[in-house]
This record gives structure tokens, sequence and C-alpha cells, in this order.
């Protein structure tokens, strides 16, 4: 499942209690893991709601399986936090600015986790569209701290 809620102003394509019908009909089928990608952060939920969207999904799952949060993980203490929302964290974006992220949280190096891309994203292996895309106007991608200031170092 990508998106919980299709609400765009007046008009409502779908909201949490129908997605959560729709996640509970494929864990009953018989998944792997639900992979939860949110574009605001794992903490968060719908408005007026008490319970975050990670939540919520993990009751209607009732461990049948995992369940993979992934949205604004950028420190050890992120991923940690966001254990309480999923079973498993993912860490696209972090692992793009630092992709010794899980290294360093393991050799208890934490602390060294860079959190932004400025002056550094010529030493990452981004790919140069990757870099487009993060860039581009109205792209869909949430964004990538410090990729704006440092864009020129990769496509001078």
């Amino acid at each position: 499942m990508h998106f919980f809620e299709e609400i765009h102003g007046e008009i409502v394509g779908y909201r949490i209690d129908e997605a959560l019908q729709l996640i509970d009909r494929v864990v009953e089928e018989g998944i792997d893991y639900l992979h939860i990608s949110l574009f605001t952060g794992y903490q968060d939920g719908p408005v007026g709601m008490d319970q975050s969207y990670g939540q919520q999904i993990k009751k209607v799952v009732n461990e049948r399986c995992p369940v993979m949060i992934v949205s604004n993980v950028f420190t050890a203490e992120d991923a940690l936090n966001a254990l309480n929302y999923g079973d498993i964290v993912a860490i696209g974006r972090a692992a793009l600015i630092e992709p010794e992220f899980a290294r360093k949280i393991r050799e208890g190096r934490a602390g060294e986790i860079a959190k932004s891309v400025e002056n550094r994203l010529h030493t990452l292996a981004i790919p140069e569209k990757a870099i487009e895309w993060f860039t581009m106007e109205g792209s869909p991608l949430p964004p990538l701290l410090g990729i704006e200031n440092s864009k020129q170092e990769v496509l001078v």
C-alpha cells in the first residue's frame, strides 16, 4: 500500500477506514510483509485520530505479517522510535544521504551519521537521473536534505 487516504480538498477518493479494510483483505490472502511509505513522517496519522497510520495498520494486520514503515528516518533515534509504528524500519533517503547509516549505528557511531548531502553529493553514488527527480519542480519525491545547494557539484 502506498497511500492511505486520497483527499484533495473537497474531493474524497477514500479514507483510512477503507484502506484498512483493503489491507485486511490483502493480508488475509497471505503476504510476506506490508510496506507503509508515508510522505510526511512515520509518526503521522489521519487528521482528528489519536493513532498514527502505522499503529492503525499494525492493529489490523494483528501480527499476520511484519509491517515495514518508512519516512523521515534520518537518525538512530528516529529509527528506534519508528519501531513503535512498524516492525521493520526502511531507511531510503537516510541510506542515500549516509550509505554507512546502519554500520555507524551498529558500531556505536550514531553521532557521525550525515543528515545532509550538502557539500558531499559528489562523493555519493546517487545517479544523475535521481538527482534530477529530487530537484525538479513539483517533484513527487520527498526532499533530500542539502541537494538543492549541492546539485551543481555533480552536474557541472
